[in-house]
């Protein structure tokens, strides 16, 4: 590896990548500045599909919950042991 390879993931087919279209649309941009503008942005890493994003899980389903110790005698015993800590 001499650095001048494209960074890709492992096994990942090469795909073509679709044209870009940016418009300045105020301005007076200079040929110069525009083609640092596309260096910048075609120098940014391309962000890889994530996956399924797990579902976020409230304190109602929390199982850890229900399996803690039974609520203490006391005042106000009632109202802690219905409401989500």
């Amino acid at each position: 590896m001499n650095g001048t390879e494209p960074l890709t993931a492992p096994g990942a087919a090469r795909e073509p990548a679709a044209p870009v279209r940016f418009d300045v649309t105020r301005g007076g941009a200079t040929p110069e500045e525009l083609a640092a503008l596309v260096a910048v942005l075609t120098a940014l890493p391309r962000t890889l599909d994530p996956g399924p994003v797990p579902p976020v899980l409230d304190a109602w389903n929390d199982r850890g919950r229900r399996l803690s110790l039974p609520p203490v005698p006391g005042p106000g015993t009632w109202r802690a042991c219905a409401l989500p800590r």
